[in-house]
């Protein structure tokens, strides 16, 4: 059998593929035209093995012009040698070898005759001798029966399988010759030279049991290529008798070896009947049924969905999912729609796993996608964004706009979107939050969400599509989103003279000042105490922070800022504190030009909040001579390390009231509603028993506690 068959042309001109001149140019003078050129062909063939049969017996070369008109034609030419000349222009070479009884209505097939064509394009160039490669590759379906030991144990002399071109399978055009059929009464390839309209090969098993006599078996192998190769192995189970399978194997048609031998062992195979088992399947109501055969006893099968696992073999089964067992090797599997509905919405993949006593192992998916409202999860809401994207599946194309509808849960207004439908068929709506500007105390634009838009954590919304009437969906999107160590109630750096390396809370304690952060008891709790002192001769102010603390002479420098994990845009800071602020006594730098506050009037403690996006801290450094650096998010919304995104501060005045802590929320006000914290520091917050501590101004008695520390959504 041959491999593959390559046929080499040598002709005047230049071909697109490849070029050679002849190192022996033609004299001018053997041109009777300035327009003529000179054509060599040789044609080089394979030698075929004594007996079989040989296509290059049968080769045909024709030389086609610009025009389309054959200006040359070669019969049997494997044994000829062409020298012509040629006038000069474009043509193109085309090359078949074999016979073929094909015609415009009629497949042809033949267990020997096989057919090899080929093409290319050349140029013949005035008086210029060059070559041209053409590669003749085989047009034919190669259709390989093989049959088993199996078949011929267990039937009598004389089946065979009968292989035809057509549509369905039909003795009596088999019979008048009306299709082009090959009848295998053993194992081997035969050939069929396909015309257009022809794309299916329809076989027939026959044969006699010794006891189950006449046995009948069809098959299809649809959308066949041309050319191609279809390997049909036929095994007879006896455990199931009377069953004769066929399996089926499609071959790379891209290789130029179609007659390679093919060792196939099928195993388990997993259908699906009357649809395209890789395919997603949108699912409209009816049952879908799966086969599954082996061809050993089939000893496990399982159903998995999501997380939930039915094992098929066993006596109890869950609605809508019925087993049938033909046989040991056969099952058939339905799922109806009292199963498939309570998938609910959207894309669900499910699998079928098998195995068979003879060690196969098979896992086939089948994904099914169902008609509704995909129920909206966490996993649909950006936090940060507060946005929430819902989707409704629908398969026709005719259908009125989906409407989706969100509200806050307790509000009486639905905030309404129209979804936009997607190639997959889905339908999608994205609900944002609209934001409010206003001036802060400082001049600069800040913004706040409009009150019912946009999703925040730890609220519950409700959501529907189409209509209320459809089904009202609850959403609540969690997040646990803790701001380290805001109980205060372990031990933390900001309680030591140790802050230099702090990753979460900081102080200006040092060895002269180290009552300025300590833990201590208040309202039965631990809290952080913020005590303010006069030390030789200026304010050192009660002070917690996030960042770090690197002390220098009497003074210090403090590092503003540590990292955080943002999941979830907040609204507000909340924290519960209680003071003691006295008025101004002390008094060292001047804040553009004047005492922050003048010596006797009321002192202020402050706790802010900011939310940053910076490459590095925000050094503070203060000491007796100068401070450099100090910074207050409400009147920037930039600092030389970055964006400062969003703020929030409350200054306290005089003592609070009883012996309880106060609750405190601190609204955030956000100067870019669209950035999210990516660089490496991310988050500021700050609590000083003096506003203006930086600056060595406020009174040397204040005391502040703070603790519990959380985000408001």
């Amino acid at each position: 059998m041959l491999k593959h068959l390559r046929h080499i042309l040598a002709l005047s001109g230049i071909a697109a593929l490849a070029v050679a001149c002849s190192s022996s140019p033609v004299a001018e003078e053997e041109f009777t035209s300035p327009d003529e050129g000179r054509m060599v062909m040789r044609v080089a063939t394979p030698q075929a093995s004594a007996g079989s049969y040989d296509p290059m017996s049968h080769l045909k070369v024709e030389i086609i012009n610009a025009k389309g008109e054959v200006v040359r034609r070669f019969e049997n030419a494997a044994a000829t040698n062409i020298d012509l000349k040629i006038i000069a222009g474009e043509y193109r070479v085309t090359a078949e070898a074999g016979e073929s009884g094909k015609t415009a209505e009629k497949s042809y097939a033949d267990f020997e005759k096989r057919i090899y064509r080929g093409e290319e394009t050349f140029t013949v160039a005035p008086q210029k001798t060059a070559q041209v490669e053409v590669i003749c590759k085989s047009r034919n379906t190669a259709a390989e029966v093989k049959f088993d030991e199996s078949v011929s144990k267990n039937f009598a002399a004389g089946y065979s399988v009968t292989v035809a071109a057509d549509t369905e399978y039909s003795e009596e055009r088999i019979d008048r010759q009306e299709v082009a059929a090959l009848n295998f009464t053993q194992s081997a390839v035969g050939y069929f030279d396909l015309t257009e309209k022809d794309n299916t090969l329809i076989w027939k098993f026959s044969g006699r049991h010794s006891t189950d006599g006449a046995v009948e078996r069809y098959g299809k192998i649809e959308q066949v290529e041309k050319p191609g190769r279809y390997t049909m192995t036929f095994k007879y189970s006896p455990s199931a008798p009377g069953f004769v399978e066929c399996f089926l194997i499609k071959v790379d048609t891209s290789s130029p070896e179609f007659d390679d031998t093919i060792i196939f062992n099928p195993g388990l195979t997993i259908t699906g009947t009357g649809f395209d088992i890789t395919a997603c399947q949108e699912y409209r109501g009816e049952d879908k049924e799966f086969t599954v055969t082996s061809t050993k006893a089939i000893t496990s099968l399982q159903l998995t969905a999501g997380s939930q696992s039915i094992d098929l073999l066993s006596e109890s089964l869950p609605e809508g999912v019925k087993v049938v067992r033909e046989s040991e090797s056969k099952i058939i599997v339905t799922l109806s729609k009292a199963y498939l509905d309570k998938l609910g919405a959207g894309n669900h993949q499910l699998s079928f796993s098998a195995s068979d006593t003879g060690g196969g192992a098979l896992s086939t998916p089948v994904t099914f996608r169902m008609r509704g409202f995909i129920r909206p999860t966490l996993a649909d809401c950006d936090l940060w964004a507060n946005t929430l994207t819902l989707r409704y599946v629908e398969f026709d194309s005719a259908t009125t706009p989906v409407v989706f509808g969100v509200r806050e849960q307790g509000a009486s207004e639905w905030q309404t979107l129209t979804g936009v439908k997607g190639d997959d068929g889905i339908y999608t709506a994205t609900y944002a939050p609209q934001w409010e500007s206003s001036t802060n105390a400082s001049g600069l634009t800040v913004y706040h969400p409009k009150a019912s838009t946009g999703i925040f954590a730890n609220h519950t919304y409700e959501c529907y599509a189409i209509s209320e009437g459809d089904g009202i969906v609850p959403l609540t999107p969690t997040c646990d989103q803790q701001i380290p160590s805001h109980d205060m109630e372990s031990p933390i750096s900001a309680f030591t003279q140790d802050n230099a390396n702090s990753t979460g809370w900081a102080s200006g304690n040092n060895s002269f000042t180290s009552s300025l952060c300590t833990q201590a008891q208040f309202g039965g709790s631990n809290a952080a105490k913020l005590a303010s002192t006069y030390y030789i001769m200026a304010l050192a102010s009660g002070n917690l922070y996030t960042g770090t603390f690197r002390a220098q002479g009497t003074g210090g420098s403090a590092n503003f800022g540590q990292d955080y994990n943002w999941q979830a845009r907040p609204k507000s800071l909340k924290v519960r504190y209680h003071a003691n602020i006295g008025t101004v006594n002390c008094v060292k730098h001047k804040k553009d030009g004047a005492d922050p506050i003048a010596n006797g009037q009321p002192d202020k403690a402050r706790i802010f909040v900011a939310i940053v996006d910076w490459d590095k801290r925000h050094e503070v450094a203060s000491s007796m001579k100068e401070v450099r650096g100090a910074w207050d998010p409400e009147e920037r919304d930039t600092q030389p390390e970055g964006k400062i995104i969003g703020y929030g501060s409350h200054y306290i005045t005089g003592a609070s009231a009883g012996s309880e802590m106060t609750p405190l929320e601190i609204p955030i006000h956000y100067y870019d509603t669209q950035l999210k914290p990516s660089k490496n520091i991310k988050l500021v917050i700050s609590c000083t028993a003096s506003a203006f501590g930086d600056y060595m101004n406020g009174c040397d008695k204040n005391v502040m506690y703070v603790d519990d520390f959380e985000w408001g959504y």
